[in-house]
């Protein structure tokens, strides 16, 4: 497939599915826009610097402000692909829930919330 010119948003793109997924992109002529968390992910991103790839600091993809910040930085949006998340695994009769509401907020809320922000960006007002 040809993605030349295409931007995309590619969350979770620092990690081992995500760069795959950015690699494949990036491969195919597409920009990818790769928001992270921790500094490490950022260091050990294999296109880090490289033009096709655009990384940005957030504190927190449930975080209203930090999603906008991500997307309002993207022209011409072609697509929005979700990888990150995270799963703490833990017996259902010890799991407490702030665990089950972290994993909330880090798997549906932060997906929810950058589907929303790409749709406002795809489709005009």
């Amino acid at each position: 497939m040809d993605f030349s010119g295409k931007q995309v948003v590619v969350t979770g793109g620092t990690g081992a599915l995500g760069t795959s997924v950015v690699s494949a992109l990036i491969g195919a002529g597409a920009t990818c826009t790769v928001p992270y968390v921790h500094d490490a992910e950022a260091e050990r991103f294999p296109y880090r610097g490289q033009p096709q790839a655009t990384l940005i600091k957030v504190s927190d993809l449930s975080d209203e402000a930090d999603v906008a910040k991500v997307y309002a930085g993207v022209k011409s949006l072609w697509a929005s692909i979700h990888i990150a998340g995270g799963f703490a695994a833990a017996k259902i009769a010890v799991i407490d829930k702030t665990a089950l509401m972290a994993q909330i907020d880090s798997n549906l809320t932060s997906c929810f919330l950058c589907c929303r922000a790409a749709v406002k960006a795809m489709v005009p007002a």
